[in-house]
């Protein structure tokens, strides 16, 4: 396992003056937007003014506390998902060995739940699309079969037993959108306060998926009993894959220079979403109205032939030699720059931690930004050690060995300091 001494990540940038471009809800008949350029479809037209802000920025630096990994009780297997309770409890949920591990906050194992199976409160399948939710008490997982999630099961958070599983399958998804027969529930399944959930439908993955110009992720409101009841109350693209055709099969990958969408929502439903090409982040109301915009300057790195390259090659690993080489000669309209955004994360004080694209490929430059949009500070972090979780003052990230491929997820104690 690679190992890390004191990491401290300290950017001074003293005091700035940042212009942000904050969208006020208005209407204006007059005004048109992009629909590809945002990659949210919205459900309002929207005037932009300015607003200056020039709080201080903070520095920020990352003390390693605790490691959660291999121990003489439990040896993991691939970690997809992690997720972290109001006590600081770890959990990582396993691809090889589909369960769930629990740690406590101190890096002890404390157990694991669920196993492989179709039975009450046991797992078809973990994927990255195992994403764990906590409401209420309560320990929220969704299961499928790798790409569609089809239930949900519930575990008390008191004693970690299983209390129930949900049917996510809708009867009556037709009522609201007659195309919505060919989308399914895919992704994080969001609790509400009112005890109805957000659940995001993606279209049937298919040769119709590829060849469709207009893919969407749609959000509906869904109750307990698997009823629709409201939506979509937001919209946006779904992820940009490209494909090749041959003896008849469709063979598709996503590369990183495209696009994809990003969201998150906060413990009172409030709502933010991106597409990755630019930095804009619109924030929502529980509702789906539009609250504003969040759009700081910002400028997208060249695509160059070479990135190009490394791509390519990076994807024959998976793919026959050639495939993906045609799969981009046979793109339209690649980009000529990478996204600006790579991912978008919200803490439990409701602030906003945003991934960007730079120069250098061995970091990402992390934003981290009040719910208003208002800087609070940057940071650069290497991009081997993804950050996945932000809570109760502390950082969590994860690591894998290169040569062994084993993970642990390291806890860093936040430290901010006032400039």
């Amino acid at each position: 396992m690679k190992e890390r001494g004191f990491y401290a990540v300290c950017l001074r940038y003293g005091l700035l003056l940042f212009i942000f471009q904050v969208a006020c809800t208005q209407q204006d008949s007059n005004q048109s937007e992009s629909l590809y350029d945002s990659g949210i479809i919205q459900n309002q037209d929207t005037t932009e003014t300015l607003s200056d802000n020039n709080k201080s920025i903070i520095e920020i630096r990352f003390i390693p506390i605790t490691t959660y990994g291999d121990t003489d009780d439990i040896i993991l297997g691939r970690i997809q998902q992690i997720a972290v309770d109001k006590q600081g409890r770890v959990f990582l949920s396993d691809r090889d060995k589909v369960e769930i591990h629990v740690f406590h906050s101190n890096g002890s194992y404390l157990q694991s739940i669920g196993r492989q199976g179709q039975g009450p409160g046991e797992f078809q399948n973990i994927s990255r699309s195992t994403f764990m939710e906590f409401h209420s008490g309560r320990l929220y997982v969704p299961d499928g079969d790798g790409r569609y999630l089809h239930r949900v099961h519930v575990f008390s958070l008191d004693n970690l037993s299983f209390s129930h599983t949900i049917d996510l399958r809708a009867g009556n998804k037709e009522q609201f959108d007659k195309d919505l027969k060919y989308y399914y529930p895919r992704g994080g399944i969001y609790p509400l306060k009112d005890g109805n959930f957000l659940v995001p439908y993606t279209f049937i993955q298919s040769r119709k998926f590829y060849q469709r110009d207009s893919n969407f992720v749609k959000y509906y409101i869904q109750s307990e009993s698997g009823k629709i009841k409201k939506g979509p109350i937001l919209e946006q693209y779904d992820r940009i894959f490209l494909y090749h055709i041959t003896e008849g099969n469709y063979l598709a990958n996503s590369f990183p220079f495209l696009g994809k969408p990003l969201f998150v929502i906060n413990g009172d439903g409030y709502m933010y979403a991106a597409w990755s090409e630019d930095f804009q982040i619109e924030a929502y109301q529980p509702d789906g109205k539009k609250l504003h915009s969040i759009r700081p300057p910002y400028q997208n790195q060249p695509l160059t032939q070479s990135d190009l390259t490394e791509r390519i090659q990076i994807c024959d690993e998976y793919f026959a030699d050639g495939i993906c080489e045609q799969m981009v000669r046979n793109a339209d309209n690649l980009p000529e720059t990478w996204p600006a955004l790579n991912d978008l994360l919200i803490d439990d004080e409701n602030r906003l931690w945003v991934s960007t694209i730079v120069e250098d490929f061995d970091i990402y430059e992390w934003w981290v930004l009040e719910e208003t949009g208002e800087l609070v500070t940057r940071f650069e972090w290497p991009r081997d050690e993804p950050i996945e979780v932000i809570k109760n003052g502390y950082m969590y990230t994860r690591q894998t060995d290169d040569k062994t491929g084993l993970q642990q997820v390291v806890r860093y104690r936040i430290v901010t300091e006032e400039v």
